[in-house]
């Protein structure tokens, strides 16, 4: 009777069939309108397009900074 090895083989691990990656909103490529909107209880949601991706704890008074910081972080101001 063949006695097992001190070693145990373990199945190999492949690569995943598709790249698993984040996109970026700040990504140019990544086409759609993000915009930083106002909620009814008192807070923000950050969405893109109509699909909201997050919520934000914020007043409506930041709503304009929020949206401001957004699109300059998106496409930054050219130089003079």
């Amino acid at each position: 009777m063949p006695q097992p090895g001190p070693y145990v083989r373990r199945p190999r691990r492949g690569r995943p069939p598709f790249r698993t990656i984040r996109p970026s909103l700040l990504d140019l490529r990544f086409t759609g309108d993000p915009w930083v909107v106002g909620r009814t209880d008192d807070g923000a949601s950050l969405c893109l397009d109509n699909y909201q991706l997050a919520t934000l704890s914020a007043v409506c008074f930041d709503l304009p900074s929020l949206n401001r910081t957004l699109c300059h972080l998106r496409r930054p101001p050219g130089r003079c």
